[in-house]
């Protein structure tokens, strides 16, 4: 198992940034959310998916395999068994629907390794 440095870690949240700011200065001049990584941290994912919701845009990405990932990420209903992704879900204002969508989350977190409490 390969262990991130903290430095390796902020470089990689600063690049993730970055490159949000990037695609959000150029939809302020084009009008389009477009995404010409060919890498993308699901850091950039979380404020992208603000953003294309606000915008009413969709987010199209040069590289068919990253569009394929921001699909999944930003509009998964339900994540696969066995999924490594846990997709973005806006939670809802009925509290008995927000619960469900917490409860959801604590499930996934009992059967996955990386949230468990018993590592």
């Amino acid at each position: 198992m390969v262990v991130q440095s903290r430095t390796t870690r902020r470089s990689a949240i600063l690049q993730s940034y970055l490159t949000f700011c990037r695609i959000r200065q150029r939809y302020q001049s084009t009008g389009r959310l477009e995404l010409d990584a060919d890498f993308v941290f699901p850091t950039t994912l979380l404020p992208l998916a603000v953003l294309a919701a606000h915008c009413k845009q969709p987010v199209r990405a040069v590289n068919p395999s990253i569009q394929g990932y921001a699909d999944w990420i930003m509009h998964a209903d339900d994540p696969l068994v066995g999924s490594t992704y846990v997709p973005v879900v806006r939670l809802p204002q009925d509290p008995e629907a927000y619960m469900g969508v917490l409860e959801h989350l604590e499930d996934l977190s009992k059967t996955t390794e990386l949230f468990s409490a018993n590592k």
